[in-house]
């Protein structure tokens, strides 16, 4: 059996599974009802596996400092970005960002920052844009990759040689319509040509 959990810790895991039930929908798996600082709770939101602990210092189990957002976010693919994002201000959640259409992008976003210290960001997925599209989009905007830029490194260009000359051989993956189109969580879809 193989499988993929995200486990993290909270003030007080059963006040969290509670919010998080109904901010996002949350189905409980297993959860315990010891006294605060003993609990566990394992929960999935839309199939992902989560597993919380309640802070507990004798087993150097640290929930987030109150006003230190963490250099990590939840990432959440939402149907109804306004509505999550209501409910999710409604309940407690700190707005750090507003929903914001990126119709370039094909989705809308939004980050939250929930009452025990996680950032959340909901994304509704308006249509697909592959990989190649964000890219060029990126670099219409004026991104550079060291790649593009000679001065930035010879042992990255001697390395960028000897790619090109293997891209000969390459020539059958240029086609990007004959490959699999996935969203941002991995799903492959069918690709609308007409985007």
């Amino acid at each position: 059996m193989t499988g993929v959990e995200f486990d993290f810790i909270v003030k007080d895991s059963l006040a969290a599974l509670d919010l998080y039930t109904k901010v996002f929908g949350a189905e409980t798996v297993e959860a315990t009802s010891f006294d605060k600082g003993l609990n566990e709770v394992v929960f999935t939101i839309f199939g992902s596996r989560f597993h919380m602990l309640d802070e507990n210092e004798e087993y150097q189990l640290f929930a987030p400092k109150e006003g230190t957002p963490l250099p990590m976010w939840l990432n959440l693919m939402v149907e109804d970005i306004a509505s999550v994002a209501a409910l999710a201000e409604e309940h407690g959640f700190t707005v750090v960002q507003e929903v914001t259409e990126m119709p370039e992008m094909g989705v809308s976003n939004a980050v939250l920052y929930d009452p025990f210290g996680y950032s959340w960001m909901l994304h509704q997925m308006h249509r697909i844009v592959t990989f190649e599209e964000r890219v060029a989009l990126f670099e219409a905007q004026g991104a550079t990759s060291p790649i593009d830029n000679p001065a930035d490194n010879a042992a990255d260009n001697a390395g960028n040689n000897a790619r090109d000359a293997n891209d000969a051989s390459d020539d059958e993956f240029d086609e990007p319509d004959d490959r699999a189109t996935r969203t941002p969580f991995g799903e492959e879809v069918e690709r609308d040509m007409d985007c």
